[in-house]
């Protein structure tokens, strides 16, 4: 018989969570559990003693109606999730909630979509089990957001020259993020973020300090050069933000391709993929992923026009009450 527990922050056994993690993804890359100090609730599902489930669940203010599940880990069985999705909806009309939304650990600032195709995961995609999708479907839950990764093979074809030429005849700059100026970087960048990223589906905005929160930890892992700002001015109006591949060292991951939505720097995206391109080509990566662009975004078009063709899709879901 399957017993599922809806516990407070002061109740939760992290230990006993990390464990069934480490079991779970015993031979295979593990998911971290983030953002749990944010979470509602922490629910279990028990089988004689054994844990067997657990996710967390998420009230963003920006998104009320919702209640977000996150760090979802379960083994693969229908009555154990259908257990620990039952127990979740427990909390809706307490909340006035329409809706389950998942996965996300607690908004798109944190890990959240699942993968659907059974490919080797790229740096920093969300780690979870292949049977995932499967089980929330057969919970009833349906797709609500859909997003891919493009992949490329980089080549010396791309026109450098004329795309600087391109940016300086509109008057506009390039320049890195520079790691030794962390404060005023991380400052313009965040400024950029909350604006340019404010239609974003589920976009919730986060402070200053929640912000350099998360990138100060993983600072590390970012090469400067393969950060782009393009300016107006002292205004931030494009960003191209890439990080390697630590999983596969020839291989660099596009995280962010975005600029200022007013009409005077339409172009400017393609201008900064020509000038990227050439670049990540002369430092040695073979290959390109763009990932995470929701399908209907304009990434979508300028990934295409740059060869780029699909190579993994996510998803984000729901179920409506």
């Amino acid at each position: 018989m399957i017993i599922t527990n809806t516990l407070l922050q002061n109740q939760i056994d992290q230990n006993a969570l990390t464990s069934f993690v480490d079991q779970l993804y015993s031979s295979a890359l593990k998911p971290k559990l983030t953002n749990l100090n944010h979470a509602i609730r922490i629910i279990t599902a028990y089988d004689n003693d054994n844990l067997i489930g657990f996710l967390a669940l998420y009230h963003n203010k920006s998104f009320p109606t919702y209640l977000i599940i996150g760090n979802f880990e379960c083994i693969n069985n229908v009555d154990a999730a259908q257990a620990l999705f039952l127990a979740s909806r427990a909390k809706t009309s307490e909340l006035k909630c329409t809706a389950l939304v998942g996965p996300m650990n607690g908004s798109t600032w944190h890990s959240y979509r699942y993968s659907l195709h059974a490919r080797p995961p790229f740096f920093m995609e969300l780690i979870h089990q292949h049977y995932y999708i499967d089980l929330w479907k057969k919970c009833g839950f349906e797709d609500m957001a859909q997003y891919q990764t493009n992949f490329e093979e980089l080549n010396e074809s791309y026109n450098q020259p004329n795309a600087i030429n391109a940016l300086s005849e509109r008057g506009l700059t390039t320049r890195n993020f520079d790691k030794n100026q962390v404060e005023r970087d991380l400052n313009i960048l965040y400024n950029f973020c909350m604006d340019v990223f404010s239609q974003n589906v589920l976009f919730s905005p986060i402070s200053y300090d929640e912000f350099q929160g998360l990138y100060l930890p993983i600072l590390q892992y970012f090469d400067e050069t393969l950060i782009d700002f393009i300016f107006d001015g002292e205004e931030l109006v494009g960003l191209f933000f890439a990080v390697k591949d630590h999983y596969n060292p020839k291989q660099v991951i596009v995280k962010t391709l975005a600029r200022n939505p007013d009409q005077k720097y339409k172009g400017i995206a393609n201008i900064m993929s020509a000038i990227f391109c050439t670049k990540a080509y002369q430092m040695g990566f073979k290959t390109m992923l763009h990932a995470y662009f929701h399908i209907d975004n304009n990434s979508a078009k300028v990934s295409t026009n740059y060869g780029g063709r699909h190579y993994q899709s996510h998803l984000l879901m729901h179920s409506k009450l």
